[in-house]
């Protein structure tokens, strides 16, 4: 304690020479006299023992008053922590469990496959079939050792026409049995190893996402656009729109079963209703058609909206379609995966179903190294430059964008920005100026970035949750996850192709 008390009696900082014997009422601060001739010399300052005399007749009170109020507040500050220190602990053991779960799946996986080999090596027909040949073989040798030695005892006593049947049952038996050549009974079995793809393993084994609770308060700035209307369409997110005209617009919510055209005020010029499949996306022709991506039947179908018959494209089974998008070319880009998730794609084809160009692997520093490139490519854009624009989902709480050359080479990944809460993107439309905008709705934003991937500003802020994006001459659409579509003016030199 009169370690810390002598502290409190000590010199100038500045001045080391100096007391400190004046106080600066204006600075309320202690001072000596060089500083006051350099930095305090206008303001209101009186001698130090003055201000302690004046202070020691209410010191006691006020230190009192402070303690009291302070005193409770800290400590139950510390209890809060404390508590919440506690919660975290608890939180992290329980992690771990499931991270140790998980690791007892892989395991007993990996086992599964481990006995389901070895028992394709164990069970050989080849050894079944040269177990019976070698049975049959050993009961006609046994046979034939018999009449042998039968015929050895008896043949001096045996009448002739026994001699010679006896010996054209051994010269038959002879010539049943067959001399085997043992080289075609081999089994000429290998096990071709698999390639350990640490990366595809993560992906199975899963990965620990942490939010920056710092930044969850704190306050990020977009661009002033001018709301020219919203209306509500469906109780379910939007997943995917596409302007018909300035007053209507094609929509489709997560899981819906139908595509709706609505007008501005939220009205229903018409509908399309897919019967027991679920939408995945879908994209607008020039002539109006509309392309569908069926996630449960597998397929994508073209629905004529001159005389409204439906007629399947293409099946992509095994492959799932998770969203379909349009190339400035007017190609169709299909981000698949299929039924066991061990291959992930995105497929360029024309729109009568003709497949131009798959990506799936990217480029490793052998050839015989291959990496997937994607983890869930749901969502796709073409950028003005040729390059492809992925929303790649990685887990149900993490996602990021992917940026490829028109060849499929990975030029940069984009993880978002450290707003607070983790980074999932919905939705990508790119400008004509190869501006890449990107929705993030559990930030509530509408990012911003140039060609390359780079981050430039927030185009939104504290718009709600955008799950769908599009933009068009002027404008942009924006789907909400509660259902809605608002449309902001978007006044730009360069603007985009409604993608």
């Amino acid at each position: 304690m009169a370690g810390q008390i002598d502290n409190l009696i000590s010199v100038c900082s500045f001045h080391s020479e100096e007391e400190l014997d004046h106080y600066c009422l204006t600075c309320d601060r202690s001072l000596c006299e060089e500083c006051i001739k350099v930095d305090h010399r206008d303001h209101d300052w009186c001698k130090l023992k003055k201000v302690a005399q004046n202070f020691r007749g209410t010191a006691s009170d006020k230190i009192t008053e402070l303690i009291n109020q302070e005193v409770p507040r800290i400590e139950h500050n510390v209890k809060a922590l404390a508590e919440v220190e506690e919660k975290n602990r608890e939180a992290k053991t329980g992690k771990i469990n499931r991270i140790k779960h998980r690791e007892h799946e892989l395991i007993s996986a990996v086992k599964v496959i481990s006995e389901s080999l070895i028992k394709d090596i164990s069970e050989s027909k080849f050894d079944e079939s040269a177990q019976h040949v070698r049975s049959q073989e050993d009961e006609n040798i046994a046979i034939l050792k018999n009449l042998v030695s039968y015929f050895n005892e008896n043949k001096q006593s045996t009448d002739d026409a026994t001699i010679l049947k006896l010996h054209e049952k051994i010269r038959i038996l002879i010539s049943r049995i067959r001399i085997h050549d043992p080289k075609r009974t081999e089994d000429h079995v290998e096990f071709d190893e698999g390639q350990l793809d640490i990366h595809s393993l993560k992906r199975m084994f899963g990965h620990v996402i942490r939010e920056n609770s710092e930044r969850l308060g704190v306050d990020i700035q977009g661009t002033p656009l001018t709301e020219l209307f919203n209306f509500q369409v469906t109780a379910n997110p939007i997943i995917t729109l596409s302007e018909k005209s300035p007053e209507q617009v094609w929509v489709c919510g997560r899981n819906d079963k139908e595509i709706k055209l609505c007008n501005t005020d939220g009205s229903i010029v018409r509908k399309f209703d897919i019967g027991d499949g679920v939408i995945g996306g879908f994209v607008r022709l020039d002539n109006g058609d509309l392309i569908i991506a069926d996630s449960v039947n597998r397929v994508l179908n073209r629905w004529s909206i001159k005389d409204g018959d439906i007629k399947t494209l293409t099946n992509l089974s095994p492959f799932e379609p998770l969203g379909v998008a349009l190339s400035l070319r007017k190609e169709l880009l299909i981000g698949m995966r299929d039924r066991f998730n061990t291959r992930r794609i995105i497929q360029k084809m024309t729109t009568s179903g003709r497949v131009l160009h798959t990506f799936e692997y990217e480029e490793g520093h052998r050839e015989w190294i291959k990496y997937y490139l994607f983890n869930s490519p749901d969502r796709i854009a073409e950028n003005s430059n040729r390059d492809l624009c992925v929303v790649d989902t990685m887990s149900r709480n993490t996602g990021r964008l992917l940026i490829l050359s028109e060849a499929g080479k990975l030029r940069a990944i984009y993880e978002g920005q450290n707003l607070g809460r983790m980074f999932k993107p919905s939705d990508v439309c790119c400008t004509r100026g190869c501006e890449i905008i990107l929705g993030d709705p559990r930030n509530n934003a509408v990012h911003v970035l140039d060609k390359i991937g780079k981050f430039q500003r927030f185009l939104l802020t504290n718009c709600s949750y955008p799950s769908a994006l599009r933009m068009t001459q002027n404008r942009i659409l924006i789907g909400s996850e509660n259902g809605s579509v608002h449309v902001f003016e978007y006044e730009e030199s360069n603007q985009s192709n409604d993608f």
